[in-house]
């Protein structure tokens, strides 16, 4: 039964490394990502089985070299996409939070700079800190945040919704009138938690 097995995986393999090949770079791409989410399915069943690995851990416990050969011989991640890190791009815009009154009306908020992160990348990396920095190799770092932004430290993970921080235009205003440092060299920019510090690609979205 397990020589039967091992021709069946072999059988198996054979047919898959077949229909990659077959495709273009972008399908093959597609098709490897949904092989490996099967097989790590499959990983995850056998282990609950008694199964790890190419090792089979019931009463008359035998390694199976021949699969060993055979799952070096194929190999899905060679078809995946090269692992790209965490890749962090910040979008700066300015927030004004509106508020519903109990009588049916508005009232407008203090006025924000918005700093939002998001991970286009393949892995996730944590956020530390986030400020302005300004001319002079200076930071003005933002060390309270409101309570409607995203606290600190935060995980980012590829995907997930954008870690958003603020800063009042008040404080941008008292450095631009106090220090005489015009809004377009004040640039935000996040922390990493690997050293990385990452800017926005515009300076904060005020006039002087």
């Amino acid at each position: 039964m397990r020589s039967a097995r091992l021709r069946q995986e072999a059988s198996w393999q054979t047919r898959f490394e077949s229909l990659l090949e077959t495709l273009e770079d972008s399908e093959q791409q597609q098709v490897a990502t949904e092989l490996q989410a099967l097989v790590a399915e499959q990983q995850d069943f056998a282990a609950r089985q008694g199964v790890v690995g190419n090792t089979f851990n019931g009463p008359a416990a035998v390694q199976v070299g021949n699969h060993n050969q055979q799952e070096n011989r194929f190999n899905i991640a060679s078809y995946l996409p090269a692992p790209i890190g965490p890749r962090v791009v910040l979008q700066v815009s300015n927030s004004i939070p509106v508020y519903d009154l109990p009588d049916g009306s508005q009232d407008l908020g203090d006025h924000f700079v918005s700093v939002e992160a998001v991970n286009t990348g393949d892995q996730p990396i944590a956020i530390t800190s986030w400020g302005i920095e300004l001319p002079g190799d200076r930071r003005m770092f933002v060390t309270r945040g409101e309570n409607w932004a995203t606290p600190l430290p935060h995980v980012l993970a590829p995907g997930a919704p954008p870690a958003r921080f603020l800063i009042r235009a008040d404080e941008l205003r008292r450095v631009e009138r106090e220090q005489r440092i015009p809004y377009a060299q004040m640039r935000p920019y996040v922390g990493l938690a690997d050293g990385t510090v990452i800017h926005a690609d515009r300076s904060v979205p005020l006039a002087n």
